[in-house]
């Protein structure tokens, strides 16, 4: 028998594999019937099967299908006589972690709910406040405004004429040395909003003041709504941090050099001066060979395509008359950082187009544009998502969503005349940050949102917050490929 054997190896070798297959469907096979015997289980709690718990599960798939490119936020998936909402919100403890949850409804009245944590390639964060100002305080020069809300971890100090519609959050501070100070003065408004601080001196608030229980409120203070007693809002970090920037740093790889020179002549090539039509991505500018840093200058009408993260050793200008652009390559609703090591100065006159120009969706720009009482989603049932263009069709939504630059200094300037950000922009496509220092926005300047450890607006500036900054993604950055992150399935 043996003989027999050896003489046929290939049918031998046949057997064996067969056998080897066999097993290890039956391994599989036994496996997912184990699987499939426990979701039959947890879906059959209360009694009958329900279809549901599959038309939630399909929901998350869907959201893991397209999590990468996909900004924080909610969408419908209507299947049969069932209606998934899906949810896809940021871990606040991960940037690179996904919250992704999937509600289903039958039409018989049956729900389920199910949420998983997933794991993504794609950094995730997002700007809450038009103004988020760190330990040095929020400075608002003579009639400059904001229109948004603002959260600050040190002062909030105004002059003539300063503005903010929105609500205010004012960190107590480590001696309860903070104060929120000359803002508006009554009949003039000030703040058209609540006010959460530990004290309010000589403003005009017209909401609500919540104030520290050993606090009363000073007699140059009027309050058009209640004083009431308030908690410490505490300290918040920026939305975006050093090791953020850390990651994107050492996750490129591609070193420009400078290609000219100062204005003192001396030959060191210490900047890359912008060719007309140059589009960068996915590259550091400098250090030179020496270590020294290399600067990024666009010239007078100017010409860069961004279309990746940009990390520059030196500092950033970009003259007037200028077009920044974000190649159409960068996912809707995704953002692309563009770093310097040294100070930012952005003049007035920069043209910045974004990937897509569309409007502000009806769907999310708080005014009821049907004439229903109702405004935007979820309260207006025509409202399928908050990206939906029409609060009267279900079906009109926006062809994409912007895309953003978000232009970051670490430089640690507080210097009034040369601050570590000092910018102006009217272009929906761009947030600044100085996270260790002095931000200016220029005199008769316009910003969406801004962060910095001081946050200085000067005379007749304002900054009116977008809400689609409220969520972005920025590709790439460290994160995992995407996937469920072991052992995070819930059902709810």
């Amino acid at each position: 028998m043996w003989t027999q054997l050896t003489k046929n190896k290939q049918g031998v070798i046949a057997i064996l594999t067969l056998a080897g297959v066999s097993a290890f469907a039956l391994s599989v096979m036994l496996t997912l019937s184990i699987l499939a015997i426990g979701e039959l289980r947890l879906s059959n709690q209360g009694g009958a099967f329900e279809e549901t718990f599959y038309a939630a599960e399909a929901g998350l798939n869907d959201a893991l299908w397209r999590i990468n490119g996909f900004t924080a936020g909610t969408y419908y998936i209507p299947y049969e006589d069932t209606n998934i909402l899906v949810n896809i919100g940021i871990d606040p403890d991960n940037s690179f972690q996904r919250i992704v949850s999937s509600h289903a409804t039958a039409s018989t009245g049956e729900q389920r709910e199910v949420q998983v944590i997933a794991n993504t390639s794609s950094f995730g964060s997002g700007f809450d406040y038009a103004i988020q100002g760190g330990a040095g305080g929020i400075v608002m020069d003579n009639n400059s405004k904001i229109f948004g809300d603002v959260y600050s971890n040190g002062d909030i100090r105004g002059s003539n004429n300063s503005e903010i519609v929105g609500n205010v959050w004012n960190y107590y501070g480590p001696s309860n040395e903070n104060r929120v100070s000359n803002i508006g003065h009554a009949p003039q408004e000030g703040i058209v909003g609540d006010v959460h601080a530990f004290n309010i001196i000589n403003s005009h608030v017209l909401g609500d003041a919540y104030i520290d229980s050993t606090q009363t409120i000073d007699p140059d203070t009027v309050v058009g709504g209640s004083v009431l007693v308030g908690t410490d809002p505490g300290f918040k970090d920026f939305p975006i941090i050093q090791t953020d920037i850390d990651t994107w740093r050492d996750e490129i790889t591609d070193v420009v050099l400078g290609n000219c020179d100062d204005e003192d002549l001396d030959g060191d090539f210490d900047w890359y001066c912008v060719p007309i039509g140059d589009t960068l991505g996915a590259q550091k500018i400098g250090p030179s060979g020496d270590g020294s840093s290399v600067g990024l200058k666009m010239p007078v009408n100017g010409d860069l395509t961004l279309a990746g993260n940009v990390y520059v050793s030196g500092d950033i200008v970009l003259i007037n008359n200028g077009t920044l652009r974000i190649h159409e390559s960068v996912p809707p609703g995704a953002a692309l950082v563009f770093i310097a090591e040294g100070i930012i100065n952005v003049e007035n006159n920069l043209n910045i187009q974004s990937s897509c120009t569309d409007p502000l969706p009806q769907c999310y720009d708080e005014i009821d544009n049907d004439g229903d009482g109702l405004e935007d989603f979820p309260e207006d049932p025509e409202c399928q998502t908050s990206f939906d263009n029409s609060e009267s069709d279900p079906n009109g939504n926006l062809e994409c969503d912007p895309s953003f630059v978000i232009m970051i200094s670490t430089s640690t300037s507080d210097d009034l005349d040369e601050p570590a950000v000092y910018a102006s922009n009217n272009s929906t496509s761009i947030v600044f940050a100085a996270i260790y220092g002095r931000l200016k926005v220029k005199n008769n300047g316009f910003l969406n949102a801004a962060a910095a450890l001081t946050l200085h607006l000067e005379e007749r500036s304002e900054v009116t917050y977008n809400p689609l900054l409220s969520a972005f993604t920025i590709p790439s950055g460290g994160g995992e490929a995407v996937g469920t992150s072991l052992g995070t399935w819930v059902e709810l």
